[in-house]
Parts: structure tokens; sequence; C-alpha cells
């Protein structure tokens, strides 16, 4: 689904993915793993979950210290406004390469933010060597 950044840079979440993401009516990003040039947007009661799973992690485990300095050097938790628009902060959409037009991709728990050239290269190169039943299968489906 394509979509365009504003002049403010800001991004409009369609509404049925607002409806989908509901309350809190926040949205987390931050950057893909893995070298993948796209941003996750991760509606807040998804991450809140993940986040809390991480923080029963001791504050002595260097993973620890450092996924929570990575992660919170590398995100936002942002709020939408009445129209359901985003404003993501530069960095984060440097990190992705985005600039005006965005390719957005639903993916079960959260949606990505792609460049649209990009993303179709990564499809060609990274995911051309797999099928969805070979993904399916690794993943007990």
């Amino acid at each position: 689904m394509l979509h365009t950044l504003d002049p403010k840079k800001r991004l409009t979440i369609p509404s049925a993915w607002r409806e989908e993401i509901g309350k809190p009516e926040r949205v987390f990003v931050m950057p893909g793993f893995d070298g993948e040039p796209c941003l996750y947007v991760f509606p807040m009661r998804i991450i809140g979950a993940r986040l809390e799973a991480v923080s029963r992690v001791s504050l002595s485990d260097p993973v620890y210290r450092a996924f929570t300095r990575l992660i919170g050097e590398n995100s936002a938790d942002l709020p939408w406004d009445s129209q359901g628009r985003i404003r993501i902060p530069d960095h984060l959409l440097e990190k992705a390469s985005l600039t005006q037009e965005i390719y957005m991709n639903g993916a079960k728990d959260r949606f990505e933010l792609w460049r649209p050239d990009l993303r179709e290269t990564y499809r060609k190169v990274s995911e051309s060597s797999m099928t969805l039943s070979q993904a399916a299968k690794l993943l007990g489906f």
C-alpha cells in the first residue's frame, strides 16, 4: 500500500489499521532487524508486552544492557493526531532511507514502512529463496 509523507513529514495511518491498533492510540517505531532497510511500527499494547518480558532480565546481563541502550536510541513512542498522522523522527526516517513515498506493509503484529524500490529489491534478493510454505513449515504453521 503506497503512501506519502506530507510536507511536515507526517504519515497517515490508514483508519482500518488505527482501529486494529486500538487503545492506546500510540505506536512504537524502530528500525528493522538484521539490516532490513525499513521501520517496524508496533501497536503499544504489542510492544509493551514484549518489552515487559525483556524487563525481567537482570540488569547485570550485558545483552540486556546493550539491547535497552539500542532500543532507547533507535526508537520512538508516537501518538497519532486527530487525523491519524504520526511524525516519525528524522533519525528514524534516515535509517530506512524514507523520504516521501512509503510502502506500508502489514506484517501480523506490526506494519512496516519501506522505501518502495528498497522493498522490491529486498523481496527479490532476500525473500525469493524461500517459499511461503517453507517459511510456514519452519514456524510450525
